[in-house]
């Protein structure tokens, strides 16, 4: 996401593969945390005399910010609940400085991913600011902002939808309908819509927002980005496939030209093309543009960055599906699993979903002894996350059942395909697909294990939910 909050507005959100949700550039470091952090907080203070007034509040302000700008935000938060604690202390319950320390501990609460404890200080900094200067001011559109971003990282996109509003009409007409700050709520408003599948509104608000960057910046500047790349995820989405590719040209030719032909940022769009050549089954074309995005996060970021895992991981579907060479892709799923591990730990959903697929590969291989422990360990890690009642856990239970029914433990592979069953009859209906799936699924294990009439029963129930559709 862009932040669009901040005096010097910088990318905070990291550039998402083209298989995931997540949409928004990020330039990704200390540095840019830090902006997002300093720059937010200090909009939000009155003028330098506070300082003066309580020496002991600047210190701790100032130790949080070098903390974080080492990118120690664990041992920042100590000074930084401090600082609050100071801020009330001498400058009252309702200063604008209270707002000041609230937002700076709530934006580290959000960087380390502790969502739930940010938002109740952001609410709180919004209070402040509404009760001392008025609703319509331009720090109250910076707290709007604020929570707005947050529900966005939730993907609470309905809930995020009337804070970016109020936030823009203040905005607007605080700093004038043209002013780059205004660009970049707009930017960050339109990714919500495109979440939301408005994709007119999403598209008006891109073109709002280049029109003013262009004016601002010129035509060559990266802060245009943002809005090019939400541009070419709409017509992506619509099929206007020629519109999309022109767009990331665009991006690609303004990050070369400010980052050089190395960079990470430019290995993002290298992605998204990628994804683009993928879905107009250009296959050669994107294996090629995977290829060069795994080489320069390889030699920009590391072989073992976690950035290096999604190209990986991109490459080996299209080894194992389109490309039909499935012993290609093992080694490439192999280690974006050791490389997830490795950064996110043994038990992060992301390491689960690898699993699941190295497994469902191995599955297609016939290597059923590979695949039983993957689906095991990448159901356990699921049911941690999710619990146990949650449709993300049928992909796993279904492949487990086929494993063991393929290994002959027909007792096991009925349990499994038998939970995946009441899961998706509990979170679809009756009569969804993915319950026709998964009953056909079972009656191939009752045919094989000889119960035949249990097994027509089965398959006459799945086609009668298919006809339905």
């Amino acid at each position: 996401m862009i932040a669009d909050n901040l005096l010097l507005a910088v990318p905070v959100r990291p550039q998402a593969t083209d298989n995931q949700n997540l949409r928004r550039p990020q330039v990704v470091g200390v540095p840019t945390i830090l902006k997002a952090i300093i720059c937010v907080c200090l909009a939000m203070i009155l003028p330098g005399d506070a300082f003066g007034r309580e020496e002991q509040w600047s210190k701790l302000y100032k130790k949080t910010q070098d903390l974080c700008r080492q990118g120690k935000y664990d041992e920042a938060l100590r000074p930084s609940k401090r600082a609050l604690e100071v801020a009330e202390t001498e400058f009252g319950q309702d200063d604008p400085n209270v707002a000041a320390s609230l937002s700076f501990l709530a934006l580290i609460y959000k960087f380390r991913d502790k969502h739930e404890k940010a938002e109740p200080l952001f609410k709180r900094a919004l209070e402040i600011m509404e009760k001392v200067l008025g609703k319509n001011h331009a720090h109250v559109a910076t707290c709007l902002s604020n929570l707005a971003e947050l529900y966005y990282d939730e993907r609470r996109y309905v809930e995020a939808e009337p804070f970016y509003e109020r936030a823009l009409q203040i905005r607007e007409k605080a700093l004038g309908k043209d002013h780059p700050r205004v660009a970049m709520l707009m930017s960050n408003f339109a990714d919500s819509c495109y979440a939301l599948g408005q994709y007119g509104r999403a598209e008006a608000l891109h073109k709002a927002a280049l029109k003013i960057k262009r004016k601002a910046f010129g035509s060559e500047h990266p802060k245009l980005a943002s809005s090019l790349v939400g541009l070419a995820d709409i017509c992506r989405d619509q099929g206007k496939y020629p519109e999309a590719e022109s767009h990331l040209q665009r991006v690609l030719e303004i990050r070369e030209k400010a980052l050089g032909d190395d960079h990470p940022m430019v290995a993002a769009i290298l992605n998204k093309r990628a994804g683009l050549c993928k879905l107009q089954g250009r296959i050669a074309k994107a294996v090629e543009l995977y290829e060069k995005v795994l080489e320069i996060n390889e030699k920009a970021l590391g072989g073992n960055h976690i950035k290096v895992s999604a190209p990986l991981t991109d490459l080996a579907i299209l080894y194992w599906g389109p490309l039909k060479r499935s012993r290609a892709a093992e080694p490439l799923l192999v280690r974006a699993v050791a490389i997830k591990e490795k950064n996110l730990g043994k038990n992060h959903p992301s390491v689960g979903e690898s699993l699941s697929l190295l497994a469902s590969l191995y599955h297609s291989q016939a290597k059923y002894a590979n695949a039983e422990p993957l689906y095991e360990r990448a159901l356990e890690i699921k049911e941690d996350v999710l619990g146990k009642n949650h449709p993300k856990l049928v992909s796993c239970l279904s492949g487990l059942g086929l494993v063991c029914e393929s290994q002959g433990d027909y007792d096991q592979a009925k349990h499994h395909l038998k939970r995946a069953l009441a899961i998706n009859e509990q979170a679809f209906g009756r009569n969804h697909r993915k319950v026709a799936t998964t009953l056909r699924n079972l009656a191939h294990l009752h045919k094989s294990a000889g119960r035949r009439a249990k097994a027509r029963r089965l398959e006459q129930r799945a086609k009668a939910i298919e006809s339905r559709r």
